[in-house]
């Protein structure tokens, strides 16, 4: 169930980040690609995940009941 919720919280604020920059950076968004926007967020949260699970290894534990 954890993992849903953190899932689902991933994409609902993919989601905003990118109608925000639809209605408030539209020449920056004809610069780049949606995709290229969202790869990048993915890799940062895959980053961010993987730092805090080698800084709190009591994660997994967490997650993983």
């Amino acid at each position: 169930m954890l993992r849903f919720g953190v899932l689902l919280i991933f994409v609902i604020f993919e989601f905003g980040f990118l109608v925000g920059a639809m209605l408030f950076a539209e020449a920056i968004l004809q610069a780049i690609a949606w995709q290229e926007i969202l790869l990048g967020n993915l890799l940062t949260a895959v980053a961010m995940g993987a730092f805090l699970w080698r800084r709190n290894p009591r994660i997994m534990k967490i997650i993983r009941p």
